[in-house]
């Protein structure tokens, strides 16, 4: 949200921080609000499983804005790293496969995702067309695609999104290293290169 104000794709008076996940606010305002959220999820839930709704909506990927980051990427300290080399030689590529299998046949995950969403319940709703509407939209989006094999970074986004949060990260009185580099942010020392994505 600071990249979208600092870049004046919105102004700081449009934004409302008070979402908690619930589509009261978008209803209410008969859509005229934007709402962050999945564009693998909301769209099918907000058509198909919110009643005073139940229509498609229009939505944009915040990467179409210039902030392509990476979300949800498997993260170790750098003093780790060393450390725990000879395990992300192993494991880096055996989640490369776990998700190019996935990604290839779904249903078996889906249905455990599903029944364990349910079990928790802790309020989510999830059925097994929004989770088959899931993997449809990642990959017909390139939400989930294959760099230098599946999983991999492409370092010139790295340093983009590196030269983009710097002024955000400073305006809030932090500071990154300033020979913070995206070789020094991220690697594919570990990556697979043979595993990619087959759609």
């Amino acid at each position: 949200m600071s990249y979208l104000i600092g870049a004046g794709i919105l102004d700081k008076d449009q934004v409302d921080a008070s979402y908690d996940g619930s589509p009261s606010y978008f209803v209410a305002a008969a859509g005229k609000a934007a709402q962050q959220g999945f564009a693998s999820s909301e769209p099918y839930t907000y058509e198909h499983q919110v009643s005073s709704w139940d229509r498609p909506v229009v939505y944009q990927l915040v990467a179409d804005t210039g902030f392509d980051t990476y979300k949800s990427t498997l993260a170790v300290r750098t003093g780790d790293l060393a450390k725990d080399s000879a395990c992300l030689k192993r494991l880096v590529p055996v989640l490369q496969r776990s998700t190019a299998d996935y990604l290839a046949a779904p249903d078996a995950a889906n249905t455990l995702i599903v029944d364990s969403v349910a079990k928790y319940d802790t309020g989510w709703s999830y059925d097994a067309d929004n989770a088959r509407f899931a993997v449809r939209a990642m990959l017909d989006q390139g939400i989930v695609g294959t760099g230098p094999g599946l999983g991999g970074f492409d370092m010139a986004r790295v340093a983009h999104i590196l030269d983009l949060t710097r002024p955000i990260f400073a305006a809030g009185k932090v500071q990154p290293a300033a020979d913070l580099t995206p070789d020094r942010l991220a690697t594919n020392e570990f990556i697979d290169p043979a595993i990619t994505l087959s759609k």
